[in-house]
């Protein structure tokens, strides 16, 4: 049976891929928001409750758990609404937007937006403030393309895992996939923006 299960003295969390690894994990406790219980789990797959009433606010570790957990569950790409929406299904920007809503970066009542406005945030600075390539670290954004004309096939986003990883849901993989960060971003094709999650804080990282 999927999900987090307690073995001894610890938890392990069940994926389709296998158990969950170096990274953590929320459930809200009514499945949406709200508090809830945050897992972290080791390289090993071994894990431990560090809350059983954590409410996600501007966490990194949680926003990458969840694009790290949407890749162990097989999430499929899909761009048609709204099945870009739902559990099991993203497109590269619905699933930048369900991570941030996760991590307690936006309010989960916000539409899952696209590359336009996620532009449009980083124009703002309230979530987004935008960064140079020198700076990109881990839990930062990527956003190719050219405002006003990124839409659909014309741009791409997700995150930055360290200077030469992302990780994003793509049409190549079919899927959420860690990969090399040249040349998987569209910078083939389009000019990249890099934002940094306003008060993100991770401590995994010690940001």
């Amino acid at each position: 049976m999927f999900g987090v299960h307690k073995i001894g003295n610890y938890y392990y969390n069940l994926t389709e891929n296998g158990l969950a690894k170096d990274y953590k994990t929320f459930f809200a406790h009514n499945g949406y928001d709200g508090a809830g219980r945050l897992y972290s789990f080791d390289k090993s797959g071994k894990g431990e409750l560090i809350s059983n009433s954590y409410i996600p606010k501007k966490d990194l570790d949680v926003t990458i758990g969840w694009m790290l957990q949407g890749m162990n569950f097989n999430y499929e790409y899909d761009m048609s609404y709204p099945n870009r929406d739902k559990i099991g299904y993203a497109d590269c920007s619905s699933a930048v937007y369900r991570a941030m809503k996760h991590g307690g970066f936006i309010s989960k009542n916000t539409p899952n937006g696209n590359t336009e406005t996620l532009f449009e945030l980083g124009r703002r600075g309230q979530v987004l403030r935008q960064i140079s390539e020198n700076q990109i670290r881990y839990g930062d954004i990527f956003v190719a393309g050219v405002p006003g004309r990124s839409l659909g096939a014309g741009g791409h986003t997700g995150f930055i895992l360290d200077k030469n990883t992302i990780i994003h849901c793509n049409w190549a993989d079919r899927g959420i996939s860690i990969t090399p960060r040249k040349g998987r971003m569209g910078d083939n094709k389009y000019p990249v923006r890099y934002y940094r999650l306003v008060g993100g804080k991770s401590t995994k990282y010690n940001i």
